[in-house]
């Protein structure tokens, strides 16, 4: 089996393709790896923001809760001493 010239001018070109098309398709999953690995660090980012968030309406919640405690506590020592009056005749 013989090779024409026009055989291989034909064939030349074809190959160049081929090789082109296997190169899209072995880059093909170096792109999906990388954009998943993106795409899990962006959720991972947006995960750690809503627990910071969520601790930071929790301390807020605890902060307001200990200032109500701490009025009621200061108006309980002020009522203690206005109560008590001691008179001598």
């Amino acid at each position: 089996m013989s090779i024409n010239p026009l055989d291989l001018q034909v064939a030349i070109p074809k190959s160049v393709e081929v090789s082109n098309i296997k190169q899209i398709e072995i880059q093909k999953n170096d792109v999906y790896v990388q954009q998943f690995a993106i795409s899990y660090d962006n959720e991972n980012k947006i995960k750690k923001n809503r627990i910071n968030k969520t601790n930071e309406t929790f301390k807020m919640h605890i902060k307001g809760n200990n200032e109500k405690r701490n009025e009621k506590e200061k108006k309980k020592k002020e009522n203690k001493f206005l109560g008590h009056i001691d008179i001598k005749v």
